[in-house]
């Protein structure tokens, strides 16, 4: 009996060490500078701002990056990430607010998308870390770089692989 409780205890403590701290510790205004690699080139830094704001309580949030360019100016993608909630599960819609909408899954304090535009897919992430910083990354594959491997047998399995081109990377801590 006292293993049980014990197994209990820790199942308990793992889950709620597990749960997300979305959006109670995320909200605010952050800044970082963006890395961006292109294969083959040698990387170029873009200044960065990020805003995550509660605009309808528990359900729609401002989603704001912008970039501070030299080359292009000010560039600034304001979305809104949209909460939808079924019983006891939550997912996420990140808006552009021009009709295109991407998924978003969070766990464990950490948001996943992935998307394919015009020929590309792309894979991106916001985790949160513990000392009030977000790091957001986006990494984009081009559909003509595929390459398709196939193991034979009673369970015959197809590998598509795409080679990465490209990277978005930013450590975007927050302002008090």
């Amino acid at each position: 009996m006292k293993s049980l409780l014990t197994l209990l205890l820790l199942i308990i403590t793992i889950s709620l060490t597990a749960q997300t701290t979305f959006p109670n510790k995320w909200v605010g205004d952050y800044d970082g500078t963006m890395i961006i690699g292109n294969a083959g080139q040698a990387n170029a830094t873009v200044p960065v701002t990020f805003t995550l704001e509660e605009l309808i309580a528990d359900s729609v949030y401002i989603h704001r990056m912008v970039f501070n360019s030299e080359q292009y100016g000010v560039i600034t993608k304001d979305y809104q990430l949209v909460a939808q909630t079924a019983g006891d599960t939550t997912h996420f819609i990140l808006d552009e607010r021009n009709g295109i909408t991407m998924d978003q899954t969070l766990m464990n304090d950490c948001f996943y998308g992935m998307y394919t535009v015009m020929g590309s897919t792309y894979i991106s992430t916001l985790r949160r870390l513990p000392d009030d910083t977000l790091l957001w990354d986006l990494f984009a594959a081009k559909s003509d770089t595929e390459r398709v491997t196939e193991l034979e047998g009673k369970e015959p399995i197809k590998v598509v692989g795409l080679t990465v081109g490209l990277h978005q990377t930013v450590y975007l801590k927050k302002r008090f």
